[in-house]
C-alpha cells in the first residue's frame, strides 16, 4: 500500500432546530465545486444520527464504462480497467484506506 495521504479537516456542529441538512446543502451548493451531502439512516437513536456536507473535494473515485478513475490531492490520476463489477467495492476500500 502507498504512503497514507494526510487529511486536514474542519467541522462545525450544527443543530437542526432551524435548518435541515438538506436546506443547508441547498444554500451552499452554488458556492462550491462538487459538494456532497451524506446522511445517516440510523434513526433508532436520533442523537446518533449524523449528516455530513463536504464542500471542497480533494480526491475522487469514479466508475464509468468499466473503468475506474482515481484522482488524488497531489494531482495524480490513476486509470484502471474494471475486470469484474464486483471488484468495485474492494477497489473503493483500497482507495479510502490511502487516507
Amino acid at each position: 500500500m502507498s504512503e497514507k495521504i494526510k487529511l486536514h479537516t474542519a467541522h462545525i456542529e450544527h443543530t437542526v432546530e432551524f435548518d435541515t441538512p438538506v436546506s443547508l446543502y441547498l444554500k451552499l451548493r452554488d458556492h462550491f465545486l462538487n459538494p456532497i451531502l451524506l446522511e445517516s439512516n440510523y434513526h433508532i437513536n436520533e442523537r446518533n444520527a449524523r449528516s455530513i456536507i463536504a464542500l471542497d473535494p480533494i480526491a475522487s473515485f469514479k466508475v464509468q464504462q468499466n473503468q475506474i478513475v482515481q484522482t488524488f490531492p497531489n494531482g495524480d490520476t490513476q486509470h484502471q480497467v474494471l475486470q469484474h463489477p464486483l471488484d468495485v467495492s474492494e477497489l473503493f476500500q483500497a482507495f479510502i484506506q490511502r487516507f
